[in-house]
């Protein structure tokens, strides 16, 4: 998932939860921006959608990333088993759970673990700023990425 993607997720989110965005700071949002694309780096972003969307069904509240990540979790562990079933999934359906199983694996975890391990975060494409002094705060503003926008924008 990158800035960008994590910014759609989160413009989505803000249609949905309106209250959690009222009194953050520009400065804020693209924390909130650049942390969840941080966070949520090795979940390819329509899965990250996928999961946030089921969440959105049932959360009263804006959903965590921890949440989205165990959501992910459980719906790698949906699509890796489900061909025990009787009735076999649409050629569609399955080539989809595949996907999903494939590209969640790393964090179907031992016990009930889902974070973003070391390797992940080491490979990931924040990796240059890591050792270059730049992933400090100032490394969070690129100038290049409309993120949520601000009360007075939207009018």
């Amino acid at each position: 998932m990158t800035a960008d993607d994590a910014n759609k997720l989160l413009a989505l989110a803000k249609a949905n939860y309106s209250y959690a965005f009222k009194t953050m700071t520009k400065q804020e949002k693209i924390m909130l921006v650049q942390s969840w694309a941080f966070a949520l780096q090795d979940i390819p972003a329509d899965i990250v959608m996928l999961a946030f969307m089921q969440l959105l069904t049932t959360s009263k509240w804006l959903p965590t990333v921890a949440e989205i990540r165990e959501k992910v979790k459980d719906m790698y562990y949906q699509s890796a088993f489900s061909s025990t079933s009787l009735f076999p999934d649409p050629p569609e359906v399955q080539k989809a759970k595949e996907y999903i199983a494939t590209n969640a694996y790393r964090l179907r975890g031992d016990g009930d673990s889902h974070e973003l391990s070391l390797d992940t975060i080491l490979q990931g494409p924040y990796m240059a700023n890591l050792g270059s002094g730049k992933m400090g705060f100032s490394a969070i503003e690129d100038g290049q990425t409309m993120y949520l926008p601000d009360t007075e924008d939207e009018l």
